[in-house]
C-alpha cells in the first residue's frame, strides 16, 4: 500500500504532538479517503477510538506505525524542525533546545546542538531562557 506524502505528514504530526489528537480525529472522521490507507480493523479502532481516555495516544501511535517506518518519521521530523528553525519565530527556542535533545542520538547535531541548542537550554550560569530579557534573548 502507496501512502501519499501529505498523508504520512499526518501520521508524523500526530506521532511527534504537533497534531493534537482532537485534530487528528476530526480527520479521521471527515476525510473520505482513509479508508484506502487503513486496513478495515484499524480504520475502525481509530473511528471508534474514545480520544479522551489516557491510552489513546498509544493506541493511535500503536497503529500509525503499521503504515511507516521509525527511520522515515525521524528523518521527516529532522527535515521539520531544521525548516521550522529557519523562519526564526517565537518556537525558535523550543526547536534549538530539541536540537540539544537530539544530540544525544545523532552525533552529527553537534553544531546545532552544542552551539545553539545548549546555549538557549542553559544561556548563562543559574538561568533558564525564560529569565532572560526580550533584548537578551534577541541577542542570543
Amino acid at each position: 500500500m502507496i501512502i501519499p506524502s501529505d498523508i504520512k505528514e499526518t501520521f508524523y504530526k500526530v506521532i511527534k504532538g504537533y497534531l493534537p489528537l482532537s485534530d487528528f480525529e476530526q480527520w479521521i472522521y471527515n476525510c473520505d479517503h482513509t479508508e484506502s490507507y487503513f486496513w478495515p480493523d484499524d480504520r475502525l479502532i481509530l473511528l471508534t477510538l474514545d480520544y479522551n481516555s489516557g491510552h489513546a495516544p498509544h493506541e493511535v501511535r500503536r497503529i500509525l506505525f503499521k503504515y511507516i517506518s521509525e527511520a522515515e518519521m525521524e528523518t521527516w521530523n529532522l527535515l521539520y524542525l531544521l525548516t521550522e528553525a529557519k523562519k526564526k519565530d517565537e518556537r525558535l527556542p523550543a526547536i534549538l533546545m530539541e536540537f540539544y535533545d537530539l544530540y544525544f542520538g545523532y552525533d552529527f547535531m553537534q553544531d546545532l546542538a552544542l552551539s545553539y541548542g545548549l546555549r538557549v537550554e542553559v544561556p548563562y550560569a543559574n538561568e533558564s531562557w525564560n529569565d532572560l530579557s526580550p533584548s537578551e534573548q534577541q541577542q542570543m
